[in-house]
């Protein structure tokens, strides 16, 4: 739930329609100043956030959507009440479709990888290092901070021009939001399953670690669009790794 309300202020702070702050779209969409304390403004936009895309999740963030309704209320004048908050929630539903409509007016630029896992599942049992591997699983395991995967003589570090890197093969614009953290927490996942795409001792812990991760995103087809950007973006670098080391497969 922090996560979703972090991701709201960060919209808030980041998508500006028009280079407008918050405040000054809601006064643009209203007409008028605002009457009602900016942070009754801002609660009933976590609350339409919540209803529009994390519907699906209603059993997650029910108690906190009543718990703000009934704050919101006790702020509201009793006999307009009502009147107020839909009102409140109309604005600041204009409001996310006007950001809407900014966010994907913005060019995305996506990198692809044509090549599948199949035709580089050689590759893959080639640069196999059970000992690395099981340390990774380890480390993420113990929820322990992932600077980079290894396995053998390949190495993928995860800084700044790494994670831009891996976000240009992101197929799903609001998937792109995410921080660094999640983003290696799923690479790590993705490296684990395809080193060990056979192994079902380590089954339960790779599942118990995914199912982390998802419930951070709280949106499968966010989860799905990251996963989708991994498994593509290790691809590519195992495949650049062997051909520029003019490396032969193992048989």
């Amino acid at each position: 739930m922090n996560a979703i309300i972090d991701d709201v202020y960060k919209i808030e702070q980041s998508q500006k329609t028009d280079g407008k702050t918050f405040e000054e779209s809601i006064e643009s969409l209203t007409g008028e100043k605002i009457g009602l304390d900016l942070l009754i403004w801002e609660t009933t936009f976590v609350m339409v956030y919540l209803e529009n895309f994390f519907n699906s999740y209603y059993n997650k963030w029910k108690h906190v959507y009543k718990k703000a309704k009934k704050w919101i209320d006790s702020k509201l004048d009793f006999f307009k009440q009502f009147k107020q908050f839909d009102r409140l929630k109309v604005t600041c539903i204009d409001y996310l479709i006007e950001l809407g409509l900014e966010f994907y007016k913005k060019p995305m630029f996506i990198h692809t990888f044509e090549i599948n896992n199949d035709e580089m599942e050689p590759v893959y049992k080639s640069l196999k290092d059970q000992n690395d591997i099981n340390r990774l699983l380890k480390s993420i395991s113990e929820n322990d901070r992932i600077v980079s995967v290894t396995s053998g003589k390949f190495k993928i570090t995860f800084n700044d021009k790494t994670i831009e890197a891996l976000k240009y093969y992101i197929d799903v614009l609001g998937a792109r939001r995410f921080d660094k953290e999640v983003l290696v927490s799923f690479f790590a996942i993705v490296f684990l399953d395809t080193f060990l795409k056979d192994d079902n001792i380590s089954k339960s812990k790779r599942e118990s670690a995914r199912n982390q991760i998802y419930d951070k995103v709280q949106n499968t087809e966010l989860a799905e669009s990251i996963t989708r950007t991994c498994e593509q973006y290790l691809r590519k670098q195992v495949y650049d790794f062997f051909t520029e080391n003019d490396l032969m497969i193992d048989l």
